[in-house]
């Protein structure tokens, strides 16, 4: 019964809709640690076998993305 109520508790998280708000003058605060290369070349194979694809170039592509 536990994990009946477990497993529905994460199906209604999972699929709520809604996205979350955000107020007017907030602030995004982002750790980037680790080596980050300026642009990281397109490469099929990477990406089959899930390889890094971490560039100072691709973040700041997601995050112009998300920015309305």
């Amino acid at each position: 019964m536990l994990v009946l109520i477990i497993g529905v508790a994460l199906l209604y998280t999972a699929f709520r809709k809604g996205a979350p708000t955000i107020q007017n003058n907030s602030v995004l605060a982002l750790r980037v640690s680790g080596a980050m290369p300026d642009y990281v070349q397109e490469d099929p194979l990477r990406k089959l076998l899930g390889g890094p694809e971490d560039s100072l170039s691709n973040l700041l592509l997601q995050i112009k993305s998300k920015v309305r």
